[in-house]
């Protein structure tokens, strides 16, 4: 929720800077993946990991382009020149500069980020993370 409302409004620094929105996208995306791999952690804990690996593929099919684009936006250095150790051979520096945004979508590489749906899917795991420490407890490991 903290990184998707700057993109639900307009924010005073709009006007000198045209690509906020491009970069609150950014944000949003490296958020969903951090949440992400917290779930990721949350799995060794043998009372839980069912439920969270559950949780985590749901979160998956909420948001299939997530991957590609968190990879991409993490290893950009090595996208933008087109480099041999770039994982996803298929997308190439040009394929960088073109993104568009319409209120509830971002569209970067051939995916689609829809703002509801990442909110959604980030409570959903949320949720299931504090479920999970609830009934566990904080000193199990």
């Amino acid at each position: 929720a903290l990184q998707a409302r700057p993109l639900q409004t307009p924010e005073p620094e709009d006007a000198d800077y045209l690509f906020r929105q491009m970069a609150d996208f950014q944000f949003l995306i490296v958020s969903l993946g951090r949440l992400r791999k917290a779930a990721l952690v949350a799995q060794s804990v043998a009372a839980v990991s069912g439920e969270i690996r559950s949780a985590v593929e749901t979160f998956d099919a909420a948001l299939p382009g997530l991957a590609r684009m968190r990879n991409v936006g993490e290893h950009v250095e090595d996208y933008a020149i087109d480099s041999t150790m770039r994982h996803d051979k298929t997308v190439d520096r040009r394929m960088l500069q073109v993104a568009r945004w319409d209120e509830n979508v971002f569209m970067w590489l051939g995916e689609q980020l829809s703002l509801a749906a990442a909110q959604s899917a980030a409570r959903e795991l949320y949720l299931a993370l504090k479920d999970a420490q609830q009934r566990v407890g904080t000193d199990e490991r």
